[in-house]
């Protein structure tokens, strides 16, 4: 359970994340980052890979219907557990970190994917 790590406090230089906050709702969210928040050390930078959905929006407008494009929408959908429950973009990204005390965001674009790097201080 990602909302209960079995870690210290402060314990961590870098927490990671490739595909996998978007599997958690828009009520899990929060509460997801609030622990990996806790277990990182207060200059420690957090890294997250996630699927941008404002690509896939862009990908249909364009009339580009792949299956990157639903996979960034829904999921894989291989197995149970492998379906989105909440869409992350650049903006809603930044302002859901700058809510946690994130200072400097920095953020790259490769294909679907939003490859972000974050600190609670000034870089």
């Amino acid at each position: 359970d990602l909302q209960v790590l079995p870690f210290g406090n402060k314990e961590f230089d870098i927490v990671y994340s490739s595909h996998t906050l978007e599997h958690f709702s828009k009520e899990e969210v929060p509460k997801v980052l609030k622990e990996w928040i806790r277990i990182l050390r207060d200059d420690g930078e957090l890294r997250l890979i996630l699927p941008n959905i404002m690509w896939a929006a862009q990908e249909l407008v364009n009339g580009h219907y792949s299956e990157d494009v639903f996979n960034v929408l829904y999921g894989a959908q291989t197995f149970n557990e492998n379906f989105h429950k909440f869409g992350f973009f650049p903006e809603n990204l930044k302002e859901i970190l700058t809510k946690f005390g994130f200072k400097t965001i920095k953020m790259e674009f490769q294909g679907y994917n939003i490859i972000c790097r974050a600190w609670r201080i000034k870089i």
